[in-house]
């Protein structure tokens, strides 16, 4: 049975898809890509933005179409192809998302990274300098209980002080070490603004 193509643009969406479905014809696909190319590539401009990959979008959905058309049961073929061509268009984002290595972002946050380390060192060298204003003793303690990270046992036998002397002295020494630090970082404060 012979169709013209003039008869066959005639016919519904889903009596071409039956047509095909039962010759596999591409004429059917074409008459199809004829109707919904505009909406096909309208679909993927706005998701790719690109005119050229847009082209080439519509050209794999149609290809895509010529499969899934052989078996699908399609009701609202205009809706369907809507959401083939979206979903197609959101893969090839993912892909270029998960393919394409931005370096400057990775160049920031090694910066970061680096930034941080130094800012470390920065107050590791600052808190240092302050227990060297404490007294010997609160100093001895704080660097052993903060620094070393003995226990208060372990300070009473290295120091030979009394365990209520060891609680005093890390007590008096961190509220010193707090009073100095925010002073200081009140004038860093200070002198960035």
């Amino acid at each position: 049975m012979f169709k013209s193509k003039r008869h066959i643009a005639k016919l519904t969406d889903e009596e071409i898809i039956l047509l095909y479905q039962k010759n596999q014809k591409n004429k059917y696909i074409g008459v199809l890509y004829e109707r919904y190319y505009h909406l096909v590539f309208g679909v993927c401009l706005k998701y790719l933005g690109s005119i050229e990959e847009s082209e080439d979008a519509v050209t794999l959905v149609f290809e895509k179409l010529m499969l899934d058309l052989k078996t699908a049961q399609i009701h609202n073929f205009s809706g369907w192809l809507y959401m083939v061509s979206k979903n197609y268009c959101l893969q090839q984002l993912r892909k270029k998302k998960y393919s394409t290595v931005d370096f400057s972002t990775l160049e920031n946050v090694l910066q970061e990274e680096n930034d941080l380390q130094l800012e470390k060192e920065k107050v590791l060298e600052l808190l240092e300098s302050k227990i060297e204003l404490l007294k010997d003793e609160q100093a001895k303690c704080i660097t052993l209980f903060y620094i070393n990270k003995k226990s208060y046992a372990d300070i009473v036998s290295l120091t030979n002080f009394d365990l209520k002397n060891v609680k005093s002295y890390i007590q008096n020494g961190k509220r010193k070490l707090k009073i100095m630090l925010e002073s200081d970082y009140n004038e860093f404060l200070n002198e960035k603004s």
